[in-house]
């Protein structure tokens, strides 16, 4: 990567620094599922109390967000009302994909969208990267308070897209390839789908960047954020002394057939602390990983699926986010923590 391309790959819209105290905060919500006609609009409600209370200096939506727009101009509005917390604050806010990012505007290309996002917020600083597979690649600096031109944390987004079933036309895991043979091989309590898998080419864009910045700021610690876990993710809930596991693992890992190598290359890479995803509604464990943390940010959106219950308040137990909290003088014992919706709003037949 030249040192023009470089430049250009960590421009954001607006400045992301840590603040003048020396502290930075990351708030995640993930899978926000809501429709604006009707919908349960608790979870609008939570995603506001939270940053009024938390105070975040950057907001990270961990993929399927809010749904049902039929028009672009429809897709503005809704988005307009659940980024108004953020954007009515002065927030930076950012997006990857999930695997119902399409459901955000059926008549729009995952590119439109993207392009909604881009360019019609104020505050919201997501990007892509042309010439790869996936919307929403693309990788934040956080600036140090100290010096204004140093990177004191990077923020990556891996677009783990939707359906892989075909691969540059090639059909790989339809049928009883995928139902038959394929989730014999995997752990118990991981179940496999269709879902896609980060691409080598994203995985080589990633590394390009950071050994780049490396050059020129040193090894700069990371998160990184995506919306399907890695496969590695079991090593957490079968392991939870030995990786110090908190939280729970209340339904099963889903994620796709095959192991995209993601969290292989960030372990040889050396720069990622902290790595994060949604997708699944009731997780909310994190533990540690060969020296990564690793761990989900929960749902916050109420008209996902939840546990199983006869109460709202059971079947929207695990309803949350996550909040990291950062000191620039010691970034890598940053905390980490599971905010419930439940301590924010009103939970029915509780």
């Amino acid at each position: 990567m030249t040192e023009n391309e470089l430049r250009e790959t960590l421009k954001t819209k607006k400045p992301i620094a840590f603040k003048r105290d020396g502290t930075f905060r990351v708030l995640f919500f993930s899978d926000i599922h809501c429709f604006l006609d009707g919908g349960d609009m608790r979870s609008l409600d939570a995603m506001e109390k939270m940053i009024e209370e938390k105070s975040p200096d950057l907001v990270l939506w961990a993929g399927d967000g809010p749904a049902g727009a039929k028009t672009r101009d429809d897709l503005i509005k809704l988005i307009k009302v659940f980024s108004l917390p953020m954007e009515s604050r002065g927030i930076p806010w950012a997006v990857t994909n999930g695997n119902h990012a399409s459901a955000a505007c059926r008549d729009l290309s995952l590119e439109e969208i993207e392009d909604v996002f881009e360019k019609c917020f104020d505050f919201c600083v997501t990007k892509h990267v042309e010439g790869i597979h996936g919307n929403t690649n693309y990788v934040l600096p956080v600036y140090s308070t100290k010096d204004p031109s140093r990177i004191a944390l990077n923020v990556f987004s891996l677009d783990t897209g939707n359906d892989m079933s075909d691969i540059d036309g090639v059909r790989i895991v339809r049928g009883r390839i995928c139902s038959d043979v394929i989730k014999r091989a995997l752990p118990v309590g991981v179940t496999a789908h269709n879902y896609d898998i980060i691409r080598f080419d994203q995985l080589a864009w990633y590394w390009d960047v950071s050994s780049s910045v490396e050059k020129i700021n040193g090894k700069t610690p990371a998160i990184m954020f995506t919306h399907c876990c890695p496969h590695e993710a079991k090593i957490i809930r079968d392991n939870p002394e030995e990786t110090k596991m908190v939280g729970n693992f209340t339904e099963g890992i889903r994620t796709g057939p095959l192991n995209s190598g993601v969290f292989a290359t960030v372990v040889e890479r050396g720069d990622v602390i902290g790595f994060y995803f949604g997708h699944n509604h009731n997780n909310t464990a994190e533990g540690t990983y060969c020296g990564i943390r690793m761990g989900y940010v929960g749902s916050v959106g109420y008209e996902g699926y939840g546990v199983s219950g006869h109460t709202d308040a059971e079947k929207n137990k695990y309803r949350g986010a996550r909040l990291l909290s950062f000191k620039e003088d010691d970034i890598l014992n940053y905390s980490s923590e599971y905010l419930y919706s439940s301590d924010y709003v009103k939970h029915y037949n509780s």
